[in-house]
């Protein structure tokens, strides 16, 4: 999306803010945001499946502002762009608490407390409330959803990869699909992309300033949470993080959840892949399927 239109759909639809100029903050797989010099965000889904998704998880956000300590989006301001609606927020201060800059804390430990935290308050949300406030939310059985994803990687993925291994890796599915169904999982409200893009560190506090970017949120499994954080951060401070956590208990089968997840997120990327038609991307990721199940 170009700087220009971005401003002009901004003027057109907030003619009383007086924004003469925006800069990109960031483009994802689903939204361009841009921010203003005054200090507004504003967010622009790619397409209408993306706008659907943003306008069904935004009041559940707003309601889940008011039950966690830490700051998420207000999503105040909502605009329309040759009829795709966009949302605007006050920006949240601070920058992606990248690894580098997570090991290099004077204290890390403190924003481990922080994440275990936040982790918890999520994930304790009641859910008969969303039902109850939300009910034409969308909500899919966890193992259901599941079991369409490795649907989607055996006839996306696996015909990709060479037969020995794709035999093992359907295996693998196969065996963690049925302990999902042995062993049911207590569902909680998730953010779906806790990457470090999304956990904001303020350098004026050297604290957690905020959690963005809530578009994958909804009812799941909350192991799934924690697969990024084992992705960047690695095994030992994931374990920190969760010695703050007490929203779920945290056994031997919970950890094994983690692990799948995280590997399962290469499936998933591999499939974006293709459905953007990028063959170098779809190597990169066909490559790091080799690797984390070899």
């Amino acid at each position: 999306m170009e700087t220009s239109t971005c401003l002009s759909a901004i003027q057109a639809s907030f003619p009383h803010l007086s924004i003469d100029s925006v800069s990109p903050l960031g483009e994802g797989w689903a939204n361009w945001s841009f921010e203003t010099p005054d200090g507004l965000v504003f967010r622009f889904p790619k397409s209408m499946e993306s706008a659907a998704e943003l306008e069904a998880i935004k009041p559940i956000i707003l309601e889940l502002g008011a039950h966690l300590a830490l700051p998420t989006p207000s999503y105040e301001l909502q605009g329309d762009w040759r009829g795709v609606p966009f949302v605007g927020y006050p920006k949240i201060p601070g920058n992606p608490l990248e690894a580098t800059r997570l090991e290099q804390h004077p204290h890390p430990q403190e924003l481990c407390a922080q994440l275990g935290a936040f982790l918890t308050e999520l994930h304790s949300f009641p859910l008969t409330r969303l039902r109850q406030e939300f009910p034409d939310a969308v909500e899919s059985p966890w193992l259901t959803e599941c079991v369409e994803l490795a649907s989607q990687c055996r006839e996306g993925v696996l015909p990709f990869l060479p037969s020995k291994l794709s035999n093992r890796i359907q295996s693998e599915f196969d065996q963690f699909l049925a302990a999902l169904e042995a062993n049911p999982i207590e569902a909680v409200f998730i953010h779906g992309d806790l990457e470090p893009a999304h956990i904001l560190l303020d350098d004026a506090t050297n604290q957690i300033s905020g959690i963005i970017d809530f578009d994958d949120g909804g009812i799941g499994d909350p192991a799934w949470d924690m697969r990024l954080l084992l992705y960047y951060y690695g095994a030992p401070r994931l374990k920190e993080i969760l010695t703050h956590y007490s929203a779920c208990p945290v056994d031997d089968f919970f950890w094994r959840r983690v692990e799948f997840y995280n590997r399962v997120g290469y499936f998933q990327d591999a499939l974006n892949a293709q459905s953007a038609n990028n063959d170098a991307w779809l190597d990169k990721c066909l490559y790091a399927i080799t690797a984390a199940f070899r």
